[in-house]
């Protein structure tokens, strides 16, 4: 009954912040969130950029991943297939075909990329994030099953949410399966949680 409970204040919380994201989507936001990712030290530093292709009122992702390629960082997104989510190396955003739930993705023949360096940044999607770095996502639980591999490995990458500052919140419902993040970047700050 408790996981049912928590489901639908997970479901509730989903559709609360999907209405509250695209309120507040804007340019001028998406700006200042791109502006702060690549001012970031940790983003410099990094040779290995794993992203998402955002669609929607998601923070826009596009300007950061073309960034990367430009910079001559290895650039990967995600690939669904089945219940596991893949990253493959892209080297032309032009090479994305519509895949699971109509994403965006890079093609079966892409280059799997697979680093647990602290050189890698992982910026990770949410409709909502909480102090402690916990997210709110679609429900698939693709990002906490990838990210779950990380747990205890020496050096492993920085992870970054990509969030509006309405979508941070004190605390989410959380499960023994949630991973949180190690930093939220918003238009006006970046946080870092470890």
């Amino acid at each position: 009954m408790e996981g049912n409970r928590k489901e639908k204040d997970k479901g509730t919380l989903r559709r609360k912040f999907q209405r509250l994201r695209r309120r507040k989507k804007s340019a001028i936001r998406d700006e200042k969130v791109t502006e702060n990712v690549l001012d970031w030290e940790v983003y410099r530093n990094s040779e290995i950029i794993l992203a998402y292709f955002s669609r929607g009122s998601e923070v826009a992702t596009i300007p950061i991943l073309e960034a990367g390629l430009e910079e001559g960082k290895i650039v990967a997104l995600p690939r669904v297939e089945g219940k596991e989510m893949t990253f493959r190396q892209v080297g032309d955003l032009d090479e994305l075909r519509p895949g699971f739930a109509g994403l965006m993705e890079p093609t079966a023949e892409a280059p799997m990329v697979k680093s647990d360096s602290r050189e890698t940044l992982i910026l990770v999607p949410g409709l909502a994030f909480d102090k402690e770095g916990f997210r709110l996502g679609r429900g698939g639980g693709y990002y906490d099953r990838f990210l779950a591999q990380f747990n205890g490995a020496k050096g492993p990458p920085v992870t970054a949410g990509l969030a509006y500052e309405p979508q941070l919140i004190e605390c989410l419902p959380r499960e023994k399966h949630d991973r949180p993040v190690d930093n939220i970047v918003t238009e006006k700050k970046i946080l870092s949680l470890r």
